[in-house]
């Protein structure tokens, strides 16, 4: 029966879903309390002159941050500084960053230690990638000082997650399992969702009077859509950042909408007012994020 084996494909991705989490990884030998490094402090500022630290303006923050909320007018980048008390030179040290909304450049002390590739609009995307560091502390003893600059112009949330320095055995486990979580997992869902949607479209080109497998392969592709675009770390050819943002909207309205079309369905109880509705409403909303102004779009995202 088809209706059965629709079922089985939805409890098998629920089955998936359920088992994407990470196993927790046992616990490692941390640094010495002695030797870990203490953070002194967290500030971020404005960049009024392109590439040069600023001088004045530094606001204390706490990470992870969003400077649209401080900030709800600014559109340029912005500069964090981070300070740490480094007692120690005998541990490997590592720096770990979970995530840049949305593309930037890392400096250890005055040293260049990473950049994005595209720095100009439009920009790379370091939402969804942490990223790790070995470093070695220039004045053990003192003070040392991490610079991250971050453009995030047509992010809805631009900036800065959450930033550590410690043992590099540690930091190393840490990235591990950030890299699961906001990485792998999203790649096995995307590919889970193509397939079973491959799969449900055929059905339906089989079947044309059971919609029920339309809605629930085309739910499954905007879902897969929807992830590919957040996993990706460069932009599209031929769109801007803006653009990405309305797709990656798009992309979770469709889905919804979906959703809705296929459990009816499912269930066989159609609303046709309140679908028609709900098309309308998506259709509005997509309208009026392509037509807005930039900075309207983003407060709309």
């Amino acid at each position: 029966d088809s209706m059965k084996l629709l079922r089985a494909a939805v409890l098998l991705l629920m089955l998936v879903w359920a088992g994407l989490a990470p196993a927790q990884a046992p616990a490692s030998s941390a640094a010495a309390p002695a030797c870990a490094p203490q953070l002194r402090g967290i500030w971020a500022a404005q960049e009024h002159i392109a590439l040069v630290r600023p001088r004045a303006g530094w606001e204390a923050v706490t990470l992870p941050d969003s400077w649209n909320r401080r900030w709800p007018d600014w559109h340029g980048a912005a500069w964090y500084r981070l300070d740490w008390q480094v007692p120690c030179s005998q541990i490997p040290l590592a720096l770990f960053v979970s995530s840049i909304r949305t593309a930037g450049m890392v400096y250890w002390g005055e040293s260049l230690l990473w950049r994005d590739r595209q720095l100009a609009p439009p920009y790379s995307d370091s939402s969804n990638t942490p990223r790790i560091w070995s470093v070695v502390a220039s004045q053990p003893g003192g003070v040392q000082s991490v610079w991250i600059r971050v453009l995030g112009q047509d992010e809805p949330t631009p900036g800065l997650g959450e930033v550590r320095l410690g043992d590099a055995v540690e930091l190393a486990q840490e990235h591990e399992r950030r890299t699961f979580r906001q990485r792998t997992s999203y790649i096995i869902t995307a590919s889970l969702s193509l397939a079973i949607a491959m799969v449900a479209l055929t059905i339906w080109l089989w079947r044309r009077q059971e919609r029920a497998y339309l809605w629930f392969g085309l739910m499954e592709l905007f879902w897969s859509a929807y992830l590919v675009n957040l996993l990706r770390t460069e932009p599209w050819p031929g769109m801007g950042n803006a653009g990405l943002n309305l797709l990656t909207s798009a992309c979770a309205m469709l889905y919804t909408n979906s959703f809705l079309m296929f459990t009816q369905r499912f269930l066989e109880r159609l609303h046709r007012r309140i679908n028609a509705g709900v098309w309308l409403v998506t259709l509005a909303l997509c309208a009026g994020l392509a037509l807005a102004p930039a900075d309207q779009s983003e407060q709309l995202l």
